[in-house]
């Protein structure tokens, strides 16, 4: 299943008068846990973020105060693992490693998020771009269901 689990190992016994038995046992190792460590600090301040979730695959623990996290999941076919690590008001971090990986940092990025109501129009501006955008969406309200379409409209 696991690549060099068996260990071949030659046993021989002395009996102090000259003799001897050799026999040889096979004996099936157990693979090493896969371990995962390190600390989670925000990008733009650079202090340690305490109660990130971090996962990999089904396992899950949480970050300390000093933001250090340590995980261990039992190794797989395939060796490809997903770390994650999430804390709110922060990005998703995703990582993908081979194998163990131990003392890292990773630094979350801080979303915005912006509530509006949702009566308001909102409208969306495209800076990076030096002409206006050719066609331009125009909703309208139908009187069957409510259902709403969108209309386009040359700018």
């Amino acid at each position: 299943m696991f690549p060099n689990t068996a260990l071949n190992r030659p046993t021989s016994s002395r009996d102090g008068k000259g003799g001897y038995a050799y026999r040889r046992y096979d004996l099936e190792a157990t693979p090493k846990d896969v371990e995962f460590s390190g600390i989670i600090l925000d990008e733009t301040t650079n202090l340690p973020l305490e109660g990130a979730m971090v996962s990999v695959g089904d396992v899950t623990t949480k970050s300390k105060a000093t933001g250090w996290f340590d995980l261990a999941v039992k190794p797989k076919e395939g060796s490809r693992y997903v770390l994650n690590i999430h804390r709110q008001g922060y990005a998703l971090a995703s990582r993908l490693y081979g194998d163990t990986n131990l003392g890292g940092t990773y630094d979350l990025i801080r979303t915005q998020v912006s509530a509006l109501p949702a009566s308001d129009a909102i409208s969306i501006v495209d800076t990076q771009r030096q002409r206006p955008l050719r066609q331009q969406p125009q909703w309208t309200q139908s009187n069957d269901a409510g259902a709403r379409t969108a209309a386009t409209s040359s700018i």
